[in-house]
């Protein structure tokens, strides 16, 4: 577990259109934030622990930078760093609530962190 993740987990603040981010290393440990009331940390960590042994195969068309996963109530938007941890973004279904920006700034400055 990398110490400078965990800070930069922790500072990283709400985006319009958020409503978790997602932690998780290769050990299993994982963490959570939310916005939301109705999302449980439980809920919410087993969905990165799901997410994230897939997170390290990108889909055809797509790149270890940015992968989505769709559901129906909402969009998670992930990335791998090449040590292993994964950083998850759940989002609204709602694309133009969503910052994408902000999101694409998110995942590269997790993948650039030295950790």
């Amino acid at each position: 577990m990398s110490e400078l993740i965990n800070r930069w987990f922790g500072r990283a603040g709400r985006l319009p259109g958020v409503v978790a981010y997602g932690l998780r290393y290769p050990d299993a440990t994982v963490f959570s934030n939310t916005w939301e009331a109705r999302l449980s940390q439980t809920v919410l960590n087993e969905l990165w622990s799901r997410l994230a042994p897939m997170a390290g195969v990108a889909a055809p068309g797509e790149t270890h930078e940015m992968l989505r996963w769709t559901f129906n109530g909402g969009v998670v938007i992930g990335t791998a760093r090449t040590d292993g941890p994964a950083f998850f973004v759940l989002a609204s279904k709602k694309v133009d609530e969503l910052d994408m920006t902000g999101v694409q700034r998110l995942l590269s400055e997790f993948r650039a962190l030295r950790g």
